[in-house]
């Protein structure tokens, strides 16, 4: 039972520390949309990563403009203007590979330094004998790294969708 719920409390906070990004830049007022022709709209993808999860509203936002304003200039030509960003994370395939960094270096930090601590203490055993005498701290830690790894940096593939507007002037 305990493990059960140690294994949810990590699930929950691992949730809040890997939260998505979810942004709006740049939208047209009322005033502007009866104003503005609206020619297309443009969708770029990219990857963000957030230190301690604080989300770069800023960084984010200007990597989406900028990407957003390369894609419709080779669509529609040089005089345009990205309106009504949106701006989405989700799941990046990067997550998968600094969580499992977590419990590995966890893993084989603990072994390697009680191998140390053995021979220079003239203790005769292998990793082997190590690691199974250790079972326990080497699960624990490694159940413990995984949040804690979340804590210290976020990855997300983040999604940015905006209307291209035209900046010609109409006579």
């Amino acid at each position: 039972m305990k493990t059960l719920l140690n294994f949810l409390l990590i699930s929950l906070v691992m949730g809040y520390f890997v939260s998505c990004v979810s942004l709006q830049d740049r939208a047209l007022s009322a005033t502007d949309k009866n104003e503005t022709e609206i020619i297309g709209s443009v969708k770029t993808e990219f990857v963000s990563i957030q230190v301690f999860n604080i989300i770069n509203k800023e960084r984010i936002s200007g990597e989406a403009y900028k990407r957003l304003m390369e894609l419709a200039k080779s669509q529609y030509g040089n005089n345009v203007d990205i309106r009504n960003i949106k701006i989405s994370g989700g799941f990046s395939g990067f997550e998968v590979l600094y969580l499992a960094a977590g419990p590995v270096g966890f893993n084989t930090g603990s072994l390697i330094s009680n191998f140390i601590f053995a021979s220079t203490h003239g203790y005769k055993v292998g990793i082997g004998d190590i690691y199974r005498n250790h079972t326990n701290l080497l699960i624990g830690g490694s159940l413990l790294s995984i949040p804690l790894t979340a804590l210290i940096v976020n990855s997300q593939k983040i999604t940015a969708t905006g209307d291209v507007i035209s900046t010609r002037y109409h006579n």
